[in-house]
């Protein structure tokens, strides 16, 4: 989920205004977890009742952009999920409808009212597949013009199951530079290298 109020900070960490100072000693990607379940995230499971970051059912992870987003968006989303995941243990595939029944889209994207006031993208489950599991789930942006490639990768990240930083273990802030896509607020960058370990660790071929 990402809060209305990022543009301007977004601004200031392009230009490098915003670092972080203080930082815990991370040695490596493993002296970090931030892909749910953690022992600060204060769920027990996947929710399709309330908004619960879960993971994906499997390692195929099919998407469908919806007719709501434009070609800009839509090509942003494509460049995040090409360049960001399916470099990963997860293999993005593109599918030419959505589906509910069978086995559903994994992940729709598309433009919405319903996101929650003072966010500019929300990320839910719409099917769940028992303990942390979705079998489908929604990310939805308030416009268009908010469906960049950093916060398609940040909803995304959501999606197959990252957290913000102090969820993780040990917890960081929000703003912590080395979550890449996943802090917040979210600047145009990929999800890095701690990410998509975390990802391969969780998703393994």
């Amino acid at each position: 989920m990402i809060r209305l109020q990022q543009r301007v900070v977004v601004a200031l960490l392009s230009t490098g205004f915003l670092l972080s100072v203080g930082l815990p000693t991370l040695a490596t990607h493993g002296s970090f977890d931030g892909l749910v379940p953690t022992s600060n995230y204060p769920f027990s499971a996947c929710s399709t009742s309330t908004p619960v970051v879960c993971q994906t059912d499997n390692t195929e992870l099919t998407v469908f952009r919806g007719s709501t987003l434009s070609a800009a968006a839509s090509n942003n989303i494509t460049t995040a999920l090409n360049s960001w995941y399916d470099i990963t243990d997860l293999n993005v595939q593109y599918g030419v409808g959505y589906t509910t029944n069978g086995s559903p889209t994994d992940v729709a994207y598309g433009i919405s009212g319903s996101v929650p006031a003072g966010n500019v993208a929300y990320y839910y489950c719409a099917i769940g597949a028992g303990g942390w599991k979705c079998d489908q789930g929604i990310v939805n942006f308030i416009d268009n013009s908010w469906a960049t490639k950093g916060i398609a990768c940040h909803e995304t990240g959501h999606a197959v199951g990252l957290v913000h930083g102090q969820y993780g273990v040990p917890s960081l802030s929000n703003e912590d530079t080395r979550l890449e896509c996943m802090r917040v607020p979210t600047p145009d960058i990929g999800n890095g290298d701690w990410n998509r370990h975390q990802i391969n660790d969780a998703y393994p071929n």
